[in-house]
């Protein structure tokens, strides 16, 4: 069966969806019309002016970014000038394409009902709506990552040109936000396990093509680098900023509400000060190795810390209405809603991502999802967390649990009691790193 197909599967409830989802997001839209931008937000809007202007991209406090979102501002201001209303607008629609692409992985994975729960759940789930109109790269590189994700596993075998499609879809989503490029190896390692024995030669010939189609839209980017810095970089150089934040004597950062925006204080090991940014970066890379091997006891008791910021029950939806950010001021009621419909939505998401992924019979796709959320979690256990870092593992539980909300507990009960033990480490776990996290998500309804 092919995409199209699949997609036309899902009739007038995907359609009815699709709607949905764009009227949700409209309706925000309009809400915040006028709303500024802040932190980083503002940072990608003054780099977009000088790819406008046609300055080229510069780096940012010595670092170099990854062209992709900047590229898409630039191509907003380049339309529309300084009016913030357009690129929330495109990301607006970016948001509502997603929710088909949810549909055709969720009836791939587990059948059509659970395709529709999936894309009814994205399609109204608060962070993701309420990312599409704050101006960093979230709803972008899902879009992107997504469908390249569609491509690889929407099909029952696919085909070289699906396979290509899909590594240039990882690829764009690469130059949104460079963790893609990483996983892409991985997706092609599960490319050929997944198949069956006798299929796995022709597979590896699909898994070396998943990987150089991945790097076609990047390379031009990495020969401009090399012209530039005189030294090779394939991407961007925010490694080593990144390891430097999380992998040091104080504490990991967090601008997440409820941390007094905790930042990085001077100190610790010593910061690295070449002029060239790619000998910067290179040079912080080989400290921040040099400190995990000098302090593996530290490094292994922070990892709860990052991960309890990656995975708490807030988000910048609710970050923003606490910090007075929207144009709209919320009362304290109104906050005390906005927390249990968001902060709930996020626990029952990944509660229900858990069980379906550990407690249901074995279904396509499942070893992949897995690999990509134990890829997110390596990650910020080396570099640091924070809530909006996790989106782009929030569509895919998603997946793994939307079975459940169309009545497939009777599978769940089946499962044996080594996976039931694992689901309640797993659970016991992420309660334990909630908790740890309470005391700043809900103390609106605390006494004032």
């Amino acid at each position: 069966m092919t995409l199209a197909r699949q997609l036309a599967g899902g009739g007038r409830p995907l359609l009815g969806l699709m709607a949905l989802a764009l009227l949700i997001r409209l309706t925000l839209l309009a809400m915040v019309t006028g709303m500024p931008c802040s932190h980083d937000q503002c940072d990608y809007l003054d780099l977009a002016s000088g790819v406008a202007a046609g300055l080229g991209l510069a780096t940012h406090d010595g670092y170099l970014w990854p062209p992709g979102f900047i590229a898409f501002l630039a191509f907003c201001k380049a339309l529309a000038g300084d009016n913030l209303f357009a690129p929330r607008l495109l990301q607006v629609l970016l948001s509502t394409a997603t929710v088909p692409l949810i549909f055709i992985l969720g009836r791939r994975f587990h059948g059509r009902p659970a395709g529709l729960a999936a894309a009814a759940v994205f399609a109204v789930y608060p962070n993701l709506v309420g990312f599409t109109h704050l101006l960093w790269p979230a709803t972008f590189y899902i879009f992107w990552f997504l469908l390249g994700i569609t491509l690889l596993l929407g099909l029952e075998a696919p085909s070289r040109r699906i396979v290509a499609a899909a590594g240039i879809c990882l690829g764009l989503a690469a130059l949104v936000r460079g963790q893609a490029l990483y996983f892409a190896p991985l997706a092609a390692a599960w490319l050929v396990l997944s198949a069956a024995r006798e299929d796995r030669r022709q597979r590896l010939g699909l898994a070396a093509l998943l990987i150089a189609f991945t790097l076609v839209p990047i390379l031009p980017w990495s020969v401009r680098n090399a012209a530039t810095f005189h030294r090779f970089l394939i991407l961007d150089s925010t490694t080593g900023r990144n390891l430097y934040i999380g992998t040091n004597v104080p504490p990991p950062a967090n601008w997440d509400y409820g941390f007094n925006e905790r930042r990085r204080v001077h100190g610790g090991r010593e910061r690295c000060g070449e002029a060239n940014i790619v000998d910067a970066d290179r040079c912080e890379v080989r400290n921040a190795v040099a400190f995990m091997v000098s302090h593996p006891g530290l490094m292994l008791a922070r990892v709860p810390l990052k991960w309890a910021d990656l995975l708490n029950p807030s988000s910048f939806v609710i970050r923003h209405a606490r910090l007075d950010k929207y144009p709209h001021i919320f009362s304290r009621p109104e906050l005390s809603l906005l927390t249990v419909v968001a902060a709930g939505a996020w626990m029952a998401v990944a509660i229900l991502g858990v069980l379906g992924l550990i407690l249901l019979p074995p279904w396509t796709g499942r070893g992949l999802v897995i690999t990509l959320l134990l890829y997110h979690l390596a990650l910020h256990a080396l570099t640091f967390g924070m809530t909006r870092f996790r989106l782009p593992m929030v569509p895919f539980l998603i997946l793994a649990g939307a079975p459940l909300l169309v009545g497939t507990w009777r599978q769940m009960a089946a499962a044996g009691p080594t996976r039931r033990v694992v689901a309640a480490g797993v659970l016991a776990a992420l309660l334990a790193l909630w908790i740890a996290r309470f005391p700043q998500v809900f103390d609106v309804f605390l006494p004032l």
